[in-house]
């Protein structure tokens, strides 16, 4: 009768983990909004809710991680973790699982300006007399001498990060660190501390709505800046990992297929970028 009562334990307790999906989560708003008047509604919080809906034969957990921590976790076997909206590429994949739909699109990085800044520059409109649909990075710093805030640590872009880190700029690149780091850029972008800054388009939108600073910058495409970034659920690696990646995988299709993540996805948006997004949703959608 023990041996009976400790087999029976036993397979309980594996079922239950097995019917577990521990997402990661880390503070970094609007992708995570873990606390204030928008807690919850993040991009990627909302589209981990949409897998979650999904799955109902699975019980959801969150747990925090600083961000440093977060891929050295899921890639720990001995753990049931999964992350959204992560970078796939070879080093990653030997240690974790990861969808083939991918789980978001996201614009790359831009730059906001004060308008005030903006009506200085030369030669705004293109060869063919419409408005110019990009700049370079380059020659904003180095053409009319603006300064640019960027948030120290963070790793932009290959040719982004050619531009900030050329010695010929550090008297006008301006780092800030911390919590809430795009609260405090956009602080010295409406003070005139810096004249322009870099991050991603709803980073903006979700600053300028909490600091309530709206309609005084511009929001412009870099030359040094790659179209888009896709990300993707990955899993630790084992038994369990390889089978619920499958799973989330096929939500993803269904999910995307019905609009429902296209709304995650565009949420914290400018509406002004919502076009662009979609035409960028269906063409990755056709090239599946």
């Amino acid at each position: 009768m023990r041996t009976f009562i400790f087999l029976f334990c036993s397979f309980y307790t594996t079922f239950i983990i097995s019917s577990e999906i521990t997402w990661l989560v880390n503070d970094f708003p609007p992708y995570y909004i873990l606390d204030g008047k928008n807690k919850g509604e993040g991009r990627d919080q909302q589209l981990v809710e949409l897998i979650n809906s999904q799955l109902p034969n699975y019980h959801f957990l969150w747990k925090r991680f600083p961000t440093s921590r977060i891929i050295a976790e899921v890639s720990n076997p001995k753990n049931n973790y999964c992350v959204i909206s992560i970078f796939k590429n070879a080093k990653r994949e030997k240690n974790m699982y990861f969808s083939n739909h991918f789980s978001t699109l996201s614009f790359t990085q831009k730059v906001l300006m004060r308008l005030d800044s903006y009506a200085q520059l030369e030669n705004i409109q293109s060869k063919d007399n419409n408005p110019k649909v990009s700049f370079s990075l380059n020659e904003l710093l180095n053409k009319y001498q603006l300064g640019l805030g960027v948030a120290k640590g963070r790793s932009y872009d290959i040719e982004l990060d050619k531009v900030i880190n050329n010695p010929k700029y550090e008297k006008q690149i301006f780092y800030r660190s911390g919590v809430n780091v795009s609260f405090n850029l956009l602080k010295m972008l409406d003070k005139n501390r810096v004249q322009m800054v870099l991050g991603y388009a709803e980073e903006f939108k979700y600053a300028m709505k909490n600091l309530q600073i709206l309609n005084e910058f511009i929001i412009l495409p870099i030359d040094e800046s790659s179209g888009h970034i896709t990300g993707y659920v990955g899993c630790s690696k084992n038994p369990w990992g390889k089978e619920i990646i499958k799973k989330i995988d096929h939500a993803l299709h269904i999910l995307y297929q019905n609009n429902r993540a296209k709304q995650a996805i565009k949420y914290w948006l400018p509406s002004n970028m919502h076009q662009y997004m979609e035409q960028l949703l269906t063409s990755a959608r056709l090239a599946k």
